[in-house]
């Protein structure tokens, strides 16, 4: 009998996406067959971190193979030259007019829209995939992100929980989408608290990607990003390397493992992982919010003002990010002074234009108060880590890093409470 993700979902009701295996027009045998293996040489090519030599092969592909159009536009994107999001999105338009019964390039383009915070864009390209096909997967994964991204949490839970109901009724063969189906899960378990299906995620649901395509590094990068998410360095290394064995031009896993050495406070390594992800990706988001955050540890809060003022120069990068906009904040309330009281600064400002979008945006508190955490402004911290789980309860993170603050204050009666608490929300977290 087939597992069901979250099997017990039907009792209780419940860190750095690549292409999809759809039935396409039907195409003449012979051509049919010959297209087969030049597209499963040019998606060897992609996964093994050789996008040049992919985007070679695929492009004479795309013009009458929908997922040859698909899989170019994102080597497109992976190989990271100047200006390669708007070459993409380019590929996918055209391709959209080839191949207009393919709700796959409308819900690309949605996911490229909300990565860099063009969320009308993103609305209208995830509405126009779900007309073509209602079960569109990455559409329904930005849609469930739009949702959150403005405060609507029941909206998006609902949406997150379609995932799993996806799950259980389909057999998925595509590694992409059982990736995109992680997404939706996960998010789901952290907000219901259902702490059993990370060991689904990383025991059954990424290894299954693996059994169908020994190459598909993303889902060693899923895994060590749940692990790292967890303070399991130990796995989330091994998961990382898994990644970077398949594809060493990964720019996301490079930025994944400055993350994790950021955990352990080793600035030297995570500043050579995140030189070798900008070298490889200067449009990786996440690497300039990292590099930030290297910045304050090293309680340089100045330089992490740069980085950030320069990446939000950038067309690519998401200026409505809350994460980079809250470790922006905290970086302006430690060099402005007076961090607990934001109203007139630099950070209150950003914390006004942040609310006034999202009444729950616990993300960007929760960026700030980690910010804050950093540079060792210990009481506005704490006050930042509470206001965060007061915005949005759904999140983890900030009632056990609150458990360890009161801990650093000497608040050891508060912190064993709020650390009881976290540990029965979470109990794979091994700094709790």
């Amino acid at each position: 009998m087939r597992r069901t993700l979250l099997g017990s979902l039907l009792a209780v009701g419940f860190v750095c996406g690549l292409f999809f295996i759809r039935p396409w027009p039907r195409l003449h045998a012979a051509d049919a067959a010959a297209g087969a293996n030049a597209l499963a040489a040019a998606r060897h090519l992609f996964l093994t971190g050789n996008e040049a030599e992919a985007i070679d092969a695929l492009t004479p592909l795309a013009e009458r193979d929908p997922a040859a159009a698909l899989l170019l536009a994102r080597a497109t994107l992976a190989h990271g030259q100047a200006n390669a999001e708007t070459a993409a999105d380019e590929q996918l338009q055209a391709a959209a007019k080839r191949f207009p019964k393919a709700g796959v390039f409308p819900a690309e383009r949605a996911r490229l829209a909300f990565a860099r915070g063009d969320l009308d864009l993103a609305r209208a390209q995830v509405a126009e995939a779900l007309r073509i096909e209602p079960d569109e997967l990455m559409a329904h994964w930005i849609d469930a992100e739009l949702d959150r991204v403005v405060g609507k949490l029941p909206d998006a839970e609902k949406k997150y929980r379609w995932f799993v109901d996806y799950y259980n009724a389909h057999e998925e063969k595509s590694p992409d989408a059982l990736r995109i189906i992680g997404w939706g899960a996960a998010q789901f378990a952290r907000w219901k608290r259902l702490q059993d299906q990370f060991i689904f995620l990383v025991n059954d649901l990424y290894p299954d990607c693996l059994k169908l395509e020994a190459d598909y590094w993303p889902a060693h990068y899923e895994s060590g990003c749940l692990f790292l998410e967890k303070y399991n360095q130990a796995e989330a290394s091994k998961e990382f390397k898994a990644a970077l064995a398949i594809n060493p031009n990964a720019a996301v896993v490079y930025a994944a493992q400055a993350e994790l050495a950021l955990q352990s406070y080793d600035l030297a390594e995570a500043k050579t992982n995140l030189d070798r992800a900008l070298k490889l990706n200067p449009d990786l988001n996440r690497a300039y919010l990292l590099q930030a955050r290297l910045h304050l540890a090293n309680f340089a809060a100045d330089e992490a003002i740069q980085v950030l003022e320069r990446a939000r120069q950038r067309a690519s990068f998401n200026k409505l990010d809350e994460e980079p906009l809250g470790t922006l904040a905290a970086a302006y309330a430690a060099v402005d002074g007076q961090p607990e009281h934001l109203a007139g600064s630099r950070a209150g400002k950003l914390a006004a234009e942040v609310d006034a979008r999202n009444p729950h945006a616990g993300v960007f508190y929760f960026a700030l108060a980690s910010g804050l955490d950093a540079v060792r402004k210990f009481p506005a911290a704490a006050q930042f880590y509470e206001e965060a789980s007061r915005r949005m309860p759904q999140l983890l993170g900030p009632k056990s890093e609150l458990g360890l603050m009161w801990m650093r204050l000497g608040k050891e009666v508060e912190a064993e409470q709020v650390l009881k608490a976290a540990f029965d929300e979470d109990p794979f977290n091994i700094r709790v």
